[in-house]
């Protein structure tokens, strides 16, 4: 876990840029598009272009940023000018279905409302971050080199942990008197592998640990142990017992990748400042939860979250999927108004737990229910200061919640569209006569009728969308400025290519 998901940015986005030979990116310029998504909330002048104009509705060039990072981030999903107007037509859909959706009243739902109110938490956790933290981050010309170097380079380690300064001074200390790193391990790691190698966790790259600890380690000699440095696991004793060397960085190279490691090394140097916030913010809470309530519903969580995390959950900070979140709110969905836990005196209830569990980090969520608590309870931590600041009325929040909650109620339509689609036996035999003589020649109607049925469903619902929305502008006028949008992106690419 990165505590920076605790103050709302996307866990090791960080991690899919592309920073010289032997990495590979996801095309030109996307790796920055998603390692410095913030560079793109930034980049625009204070005046908001209009990229669509339609009825009542317009869509801005911020908003269309917004929602475009989310798609350019999935795997596999690369940024192109086509794939642009293509979503663009996508957002103007979805604010019209969305329009329909309240007219209808589908936006009352209650489990629609939690998941609305813990992605605005998230959103404001994203808002607290650029706030508070991110003014605090800060490098300079010696420590971007020096990173750039160690980005290509690979370091065996082994290390001695602790879970507080002081034990971890103790064991400092130990080693200065001479006894032995090894004999130490035994007694430190209570998992046998760990104990029996001497804390050894094989080659690891510079991008694979925090900040302190990734410097300390790359910083020093061969068979020489560290003093405590602190990560947001606790404190460690590193020492290197094996280099894997780069070739001499020319100064050309550097150049060419020195805005893309700058976003690594800012992104790494929040994610301690982050962490450290949150030791401070967390000392200060007074926290209650509800012991046999807690039980309960981790009862009801265990059977759900049996998938183990994967690389890709790791890269994103993905929580559980919507489905699951479905099945073990289905389960307590009787106790969703009971108070799990408070905050400063301000209650948690189950439905909102359920609801965050979205933005709990997998790994958190496989380890315990409680884990997942004590996430979700910093989570809360985290968006009551940020509403204290005030943090609700920011336009980019506005923005988001706004762009998500469209996406949900536009989900919501097309549910309620396809739900009353249906196939008569009629059809199903009109269909058959007209392909017997290619697809069914010998083939008995009955044998093949629910194939039928099922493929004549598919077909009524994929038109049944692009004819609902036709229905609704029909008579509209429409306008479209993708160049707007072309524009903004070529002035991000050369940005990105200037040296």
């Amino acid at each position: 876990m990165r505590h920076r998901d605790r103050l709302g940015k996307d866990n090791g986005s960080a991690g899919a840029v592309d920073i010289g030979a032997g990495r590979k990116g996801r095309g030109k310029a996307i790796g920055i598009l998603v390692a410095g998504g913030w560079l793109l909330l930034a980049g625009c002048s204070r005046k908001d272009p209009v990229v669509a104009e339609f009825g009542r509705h317009r869509i801005t060039l911020a908003e269309f940023r917004l929602a475009y990072l989310n798609l350019i981030k999935q795997p596999n999903t690369f940024d192109s000018p086509k794939l642009r107007e293509e979503f663009l037509d996508e957002l103007i859909r979805r604010r019209l279905l969305a329009e329909e959706a309240r007219r209808m009243g589908l936006d009352r739902d209650e489990r629609l409302q939690l998941r609305i109110q813990a992605y605005r938490a998230k959103c404001l956790r994203e808002a607290h971050f650029e706030a508070v933290i991110r003014p605090k981050v800060h490098t300079d010309e010696r420590t971007l080199r020096e990173a750039y170097q160690y980005f290509r380079e690979k370091r065996r380690i082994k290390h001695l942990f602790a879970q507080t300064k002081s034990r971890a001074d103790s064991l400092y200390q130990q080693l200065e008197r001479g006894v032995p790193f090894d004999s130490l391990a035994r007694v430190v790691f209570r998992d046998t592998v760990l104990a029996r190698n001497g804390g050894d966790l094989g080659w690891v790259s510079w991008d694979q640990l925090d900040y302190d600890m990734a410097m300390t380690a790359f910083r020093l000699p061969l068979n020489q142990y560290s003093r405590p440095v602190r990560s947001q696991f606790g404190y460690h004793i590193v020492m290197v017992t094996g280099y894997e060397k780069a070739p001499i960085v020319t100064e050309a190279e550097y150049q060419n990748s020195r805005q893309k490691i700058k976003y690594l090394v800012e992104y790494k140097i929040g994610d301690k400042l982050a962490s450290e916030y949150l030791d401070r913010l967390m000392r200060r809470k007074r926290i209650q939860v509800n012991p046999s309530l807690l039980e309960f519903v981790g009862s009801k969580l265990a059977p759900v979250v049996r998938r183990p995390p994967s690389a890709l959950d790791e890269l994103q900070g993905r929580g559980l999927e919507e489905r699951e979140i479905s099945q073990v709110e289905l389960s307590l969905w009787d106790a969703r108004h009971e108070v799990l836990a408070t905050v400063d005196g301000e209650p948690m209830t189950v439905g909102e737990f359920i609801s965050s569990l979205a933005y709990v980090p997998r790994d958190a969520l496989f380890r315990s229910y409680k884990t997942a608590l004590d996430f979700a309870l910093r989570d809360f931590a985290v968006t009551q200061e940020a509403r204290r600041m005030g943090l609700e009325r920011h336009p980019e929040v506005k923005r988001k919640v706004r762009l998500y909650e469209e996406y949900l109620l536009k989900v919501a339509m097309t549910r309620r569209l396809v739900r009353d689609v249906s196939v008569g036996d009629k059809e199903i035999e009109e269909y058959y006569e007209s392909r017997k003589a290619d697809l069914f020649r010998s083939v008995p109607l009955d044998s093949v009728r629910a194939y039928i049925r099922d493929r004549l469903m598919d077909e009524k619902r994929a038109q049944l969308l692009p004819q609902y929305v036709a229905s609704l502008t029909r008579g509209m006028v429409i306008r479209k400025h993708p160049e707007v949008i072309h524009e903004y992106y070529r002035s991000v690419y050369r940005k990105e290519e200037s040296p």
